[in-house]
């Protein structure tokens, strides 16, 4: 699994060069600097947290097909994610963000490991559970973000992230139903949403620090 992550991460190295030259070559078309602070943190955004959406289906899988070494081994990678946001969450409100994020980010994914369990258990009230602590996390995690960033208004963060918790949600019924066809486009429907959370998010932070992110 740490292999897998190693080459997705590699995919940035592809990438760049590639955008680089694209936006040079057609300047009008995609104006201002490609490699500029502000792009890099919306490319690391949008990287890490689609990497996460795949990475956290790995130990799902995993714990599903009964296997624990695979199930810690995809934990254990899915974590080094999780760290690489909050450095880059870090890189911009500081020691403290960084360890509220961590805090944060580590247990929304065990909330989802409980609707694992649950939904695998066939559990109804286990993940009802799950699914209620996964809404306060949200309402958490706003609270976070919208207290750090006075371009944040209550409530968007915490709405932006809805499709997140439910679309990895439906992928984890539908592997846990053996519907295999529907549920990795399910995960990839979850994936494309990343960037409907990193491209704001990195809008307010550009615009909160825009002597830090300019060109």
């Amino acid at each position: 699994f740490d292999s897998l992550k190693v080459a997705a991460d590699h995919s940035q190295k592809i990438a760049d060069p590639l955008a680089g030259a694209i936006a040079k070559q057609f300047p009008d078309k995609f104006p201002g600097n490609a490699a500029s602070k502000a792009v890099d943190l919306r490319v690391s955004l949008n990287n890490l947290l689609g990497s996460h959406v795949y990475l956290a289906g790995l130990p799902v899988r995993m714990a599903l097909a009964g296997s624990d070494p695979g199930f810690k081994a995809g934990a254990a990678t899915l974590d080094k994610n999780t760290v690489e946001l909050s450095k880059v969450i870090g890189s911009v409100y500081g020691a403290a963000g960084e360890t509220r994020f961590l805090e944060l980010w580590r247990a929304h994914i065990g909330m989802f490991v409980a609707y694992t369990q649950g939904a695998a258990k066939g559990d109804a009230a286990a993940k009802a559970k799950a699914v209620a602590d996964l809404d306060g996390y949200r309402r958490d995690f706003d609270a976070f973000l919208a207290g750090a960033n006075p371009n944040l208004p209550k409530g968007a963060v915490e709405q932006l992230l809805t499709m997140h918790v439910t679309g990895i949600a439906k992928a984890v019924d539908l592997l846990v139903a053996k519907d295999y066809k529907a549920a990795y486009p399910s995960l990839k429907v979850a994936e494309d949403h990343s960037g409907m959370i990193a491209d704001p998010l990195t809008g307010a932070i550009v615009k909160q620090f825009p002597d830090k992110l300019g060109n």
